[in-house]
């Protein structure tokens, strides 16, 4: 989605703005949205639909379809930075794990300095004997 600013939507035809929202669409996974009291409010495709040919066929203000499209261009913006966000949380946690199944002491390789006893060695021959 390119980023546009408001004086340059402000020149668009109704029909141009439509076309961008329905565009915009495709961002959004199946998620639809209108414009309601000032508010974006989820709502099915239809009624998106519904609602956007209202606009086209009664020459309403323009105001309502650019508040849609910052406000969905705000809220995708912020959805990506909350799943960036959740994916580096998945991958701190992930590391974190990696690093506590490499510290156990069954995971550490032993050292070439590790001396094993006597005892522990005759114990283990009178076990087996």
């Amino acid at each position: 989605m390119l980023p546009f600013s408001k004086e340059f939507m402000e020149q668009l035809t109704i029909q141009n703005l439509v076309q961008t929202v329905m565009t915009q669409n495709s961002s959004f996974e199946n998620e639809f949205h209108i414009i309601e009291d000032d508010e974006m409010k989820s709502c099915s495709e239809a009624e998106q639909l519904d609602w956007l040919h209202d606009i086209e066929r009664k020459g309403k203000s323009k105001k309502s379809l650019i508040e849609l499209l910052f406000h969905r261009g705000e809220y995708l913006v912020n959805l990506r930075k909350a799943k960036e966000l959740k994916i580096k949380e998945e991958l701190e946690q992930s590391k974190i794990a990696v690093e506590a199944i490499r510290s156990t002491p069954q995971n550490r390789p032993l050292s070439s300095r590790q001396v094993v006893h006597d005892d522990v060695q005759s114990n283990e021959k009178s076990i087996r004997g």
